[in-house]
């Protein structure tokens, strides 16, 4: 070999070196723009943050900066027939932080997972989206007093976030009671303002096969900012509930004392 082919083979080997070094050995994770409204997303979404591709459309403003988008993506496991798409709305952002209206931001697409394309989903949705501006205040004065804010994350990925809650995962484990021969998967939702942590849990075959959807078992489990689940603090949703859990996790929090 050339001597400067040998220079060109070492530049290739570090540049790869590098990327793997800032990006880690799993590329899942958002890294788009409009990180403001990832955020929202991933503090309200059940299954968002998950997938190897995900991102947000704008779709409109209102006259007082809420943004209405879309997002595409977040397959988790085999929770959603296709990719999970959501229509949401951010209040407001700053440089910090965004705010949105917690368990009333979002409704999920249940029909239009297979497509990606924003003009073909638009026409599908036009009620539903017309109940989501009523329901957060469209063209209304903000309301501050009726927001919850998220820390925007420029990065996240499945992975750091699975390896930040081992004992929670331990602890939520316990009280659903794994039985043998199935692996549970776990993904870390939101937390509230004392700290408690709202799990999701999936049920899969141990062995990695793929499990039919019929057979997929998924829990919230609300775990304290101590470490213990609370009688009541269990919530198995059905495949139908998944795409229409808004009303149900609120019901959910409430029942547990969630502190907003």
């Amino acid at each position: 070999m050339k001597k400067n082919e040998r220079k060109i083979l070492c530049a290739i080997l570090t540049w790869f070196m590098l990327l793997a070094l800032l990006t880690g050995c799993d590329p899942s994770g958002y890294q788009s723009s409009n990180p403001e409204l990832y955020s929202v997303v991933a503090d309200t979404l059940i299954g968002a943050g998950s997938s190897h591709f995900e991102h947000t459309n704008i779709i409109e403003n209102d006259s007082y900066g809420r943004t209405l988008f879309l997002y595409v993506g977040g397959q988790y496991s085999n929770i959603y027939h296709n990719e999970l798409c959501a229509m949401v709305i951010c209040q407001k952002s700053t440089k910090e932080n965004t705010y949105y209206y917690e368990d009333d931001c979002f409704f999920v697409c249940r029909e239009l997972g297979k497509w990606t394309n924003v003009d073909e989903i638009l026409p599908l949705v036009q009620d539903d989206m017309k109940a989501l501006k009523k329901l957060n205040d469209w063209d209304k004065p903000l309301n501050e007093s009726k927001m919850t804010s998220a820390k925007i994350i420029k990065q996240f990925t499945y992975k750091d976030e699975y390896k930040s809650g081992s004992q929670l995962y331990k602890n939520a484990l316990n009280a659903i009671k794994c039985s043998d021969g199935f692996k549970w998967n776990y993904y870390i939702i939101c937390s509230d303002s004392k700290g408690a942590q709202l799990i999701l849990m999936q049920k899969e075959k141990e062995d990695g096969t793929p499990t039919d959807l019929d057979e997929v078992r998924t829990f919230l489990v609300i775990v304290s900012a101590t470490g213990y689940v609370p009688e009541g603090g269990i919530l198995e949703l059905s495949s139908d509930q998944l795409y229409d859990y808004r009303e149900i996790v609120k019901r959910f929090k409430a029942q547990n004392g969630w502190a907003k």
